[in-house]
């Protein structure tokens, strides 16, 4: 009996918790609910990573995916078909749009006779296909986007722009030289004719003594 009572109390002390921890330490319960917290937390950051790299790796793939289609894109305007399409088509529809306006522009002239459309028919063959050329091609080049190379339709009526403003240059560039050219030759005429007419009347002048003294002797 006394062995087992000595046994008891051995147990009970081995059993006991200082009151020291249990008053000052957190209790058991509260270190699990602590744990359990900062795993959830762990979790939580762990999932946001792992979302992160996820729509990291679509913008890669995306991105990827952009650049290919862009270097196709580009790699298909440097085609001959491509290049013949937009240089022979654009500067084929700027030549025949010049000849029509120009012969607009001409009977319109001749409807007119001496009006103002009749005296300006050179200059109106070139100026308005200038200004308007100059204009479309700058608007086109300003409404573009940046990085984003234009559909074939798009660089169609570019080069048509830019080659109907060229040819409004040159036909205005010719009539100014041909206008320089005539007002040189009418200047020169006029000097002719003031020349021949200074040696008529000094004939005239050298041939009237001659008159009056056959006159005197008569």
């Amino acid at each position: 009996m006394a062995r087992n009572k000595n046994k008891q109390k051995n147990q009970s002390k081995s059993l006991t918790i200082p009151a020291s921890l249990t008053a000052s330490g957190p209790s058991l319960t509260a270190m699990r609910a602590q744990y359990e917290a900062d795993m959830l937390a762990a979790s939580t950051q762990q999932a946001a990573r792992e979302r992160e790299e996820q729509e990291r790796q679509a913008r890669v793939t995306k991105s990827a995916a952009q650049l290919d289609k862009l270097a196709q894109r580009l790699l298909a305007k440097e085609t001959r078909s491509h290049r013949v399409a937009v240089d022979f088509g654009g500067g084929m529809i700027a030549q025949v749009s010049t000849e029509f306006i120009n012969y607009l522009v001409r009977l319109a002239g001749e409807w007119s006779h001496d009006g103002w459309t009749a005296k300006n028919v050179d200059l109106l063959q070139g100026a308005p296909h200038l200004v308007l050329g100059a204009g479309m091609y700058f608007g086109d080049m300003l409404l573009r986007k940046n990085g984003r190379p234009p559909s074939m339709p798009r660089e169609i009526f570019s080069e048509f722009a830019k080659l109907f403003s060229q040819l409004g240059f040159s036909n205005l560039v010719r009539a100014a030289r041909v206008r320089y050219n005539d007002g040189k030759r009418k200047a020169k005429d006029y000097d002719a004719l003031l020349a021949e007419n200074a040696a008529m009347e000094r004939k005239l002048k050298s041939l009237k003594p001659e008159t009056e003294g056959s006159n005197d002797r008569g």
